[in-house]
């Protein structure tokens, strides 16, 4: 077994707090540069479609543990505020996963128009409920939600073969997205979290993801999915 994520996150997950103790703080301080290529066998993401009266999106199913979903919310937090690496490499070993490499990319800034540019600060984790479709009652920017593009890592697909044999997934956007997805992952991974399935769709459903995004699951052991997506051993 090898997981670059728990070797490099390991002890910083266990600073993050449970519900009703004080917001962590993150930002270039409290995170560690990163190399650009890593390794993981004990995160599984499959491919699978979802059809919208015909209209057909591609669908993302992630399996994993909490304590990987927490360390690869780390992950991405750590590409958003250590703009030396704006990209990070994820290499997913198991053979049960149809992706084959993750790329976490964040350019260093956000532009917000009329030429006005942000970098990201500091973000205060606390842990707060989770829900299956985590972002429903609030006012989104679709700008500002988490992308999920399927694609290869020549990132050239034309034929349909082409489109057969994607097995990379690059995201975030924004750093708004990149860090909101982060949330959801380090919330998903708490000892704390009593939901053990996520989702989030695209226009056809209930929105959680950006525009040409993959939809996208999030899977714990013991959810309904589990047994129907050659999950983890």
């Amino acid at each position: 077994m090898r997981c670059d994520l728990h070797s490099y996150f390991g002890e910083l997950a266990t600073k993050l707090p449970l519900a009703g103790q004080r917001g962590l703080p993150f930002s270039a301080e409290t995170l560690s540069e990163l190399p650009e290529h890593l390794e993981s066998d004990q995160l599984v993401v499959l491919k699978r479609y979802h059809d919208y009266e015909g209209i057909r999106a591609d669908q993302l199913l992630f399996c994993a543990d909490k304590a990987t979903y927490q360390r690869l919310g780390l992950l991405i937090l750590s590409v958003v505020f250590r703009p030396e690496v704006p990209r990070s490499h994820l290499a997913l070993t198991s053979p049960s996963s149809d992706v084959k490499n993750l790329i976490v990319e964040y350019a260093g800034s956000t532009s917000r128009g009329g030429g006005y540019r942000t970098r990201p600060d500091r973000f205060l984790f606390h842990m707060e409920p989770v829900k299956t479709h985590p972002w429903t009652t609030e006012s989104l920017d679709l700008f500002g939600l988490p992308k999920f593009v399927l694609t290869n890592l020549k990132e050239f697909v034309v034929t349909d073969e082409d489109r057969a044999r994607r097995d990379t997934v690059k995201g975030f956007g924004n750093d708004d997205a990149s860090v909101k997805l982060a949330d959801l992952l380090l919330r998903i991974g708490s000892p704390d979290n009593a939901t053990d399935e996520v989702v989030l769709e695209g226009e056809g459903g209930f929105r959680g993801v950006g525009i040409h995004s993959a939809e996208v699951g999030f899977y714990l052991p013991g959810s309904s999915a589990w047994p129907l997506t050659s999950a983890v051993e």
